[in-house]
């Protein structure tokens, strides 16, 4: 089984792909700290990549499709998957299926949806800013735009896999991260 989790920044969805990582032993493909790090290497493809980043801007579909691909091929005799936040836009799932479907036939692919209220993300971001010294948390102009880009890109997604039935929804609101795990759990096991 694969698992795909979504969830706004400041969801949380990081430390439970996280979690899923440590106890069921899949790879954790986080696109966010993927990019992070290729941003940190001072070619163009970096600089590019910091400049959206510092900007609180997606990186275009087609790269992200390619970056994704590359991971995927690179680590490809581990049990499962958890793909965190991927795919993030209605173009990218096509391309997403396709891949799953090429790389393991037959395999179930789990989507799980961490629903967290708007002011409880800025907190969270923030407090997450100070702490990791992240330039695309800094501000609170930053976060809100990260956050309306969710919105208008990633929450179709999130709609796609909810009219097929297939998302599962773990509300985390005013929760801790143990509540929250211990959702996120429960709707694995059940699967």
């Amino acid at each position: 089984m694969n698992i795909t989790i979504f969830g706004a920044p400041g969801s949380g969805k990081g430390t439970q792909a996280k979690k899923i990582m440590k106890e069921y032993g899949y790879f954790h493909i986080s696109t966010g700290d993927f990019l992070r790090e290729r941003a940190k290497v001072l070619d163009i493809f970096g600089k590019q990549i910091k400049e959206l980043i510092d900007h609180g801007l997606f990186i275009p579909d087609d790269l992200m499709i390619r970056l994704f691909e590359e991971i995927v091929n690179n680590n490809i005799s581990v049990p499962g998957f958890v793909f965190d936040g991927y795919p993030r836009t209605l173009p990218q799932i096509d391309a997403f299926e396709d891949f799953l479907q090429q790389q393991f036939p037959g395999v179930n692919t789990t989507t799980i949806f961490l629903e967290v209220e708007e002011e409880e993300l800025i907190s969270r971001i923030l407090g997450r800013a100070v702490i990791e010294l992240r330039a695309d948390d800094a501000t609170r102009s930053n976060i809100q735009d990260r956050i309306a880009i969710f919105k208008e890109k990633t929450l179709p997604v999130v709609a796609h896999y909810a009219a097929l039935g297939t998302l599962k929804t773990v509300v985390g609101t005013d929760k801790t991260s143990t509540e929250v795990w211990n959702e996120v759990q429960q709707v694995i096991n059940t699967v």
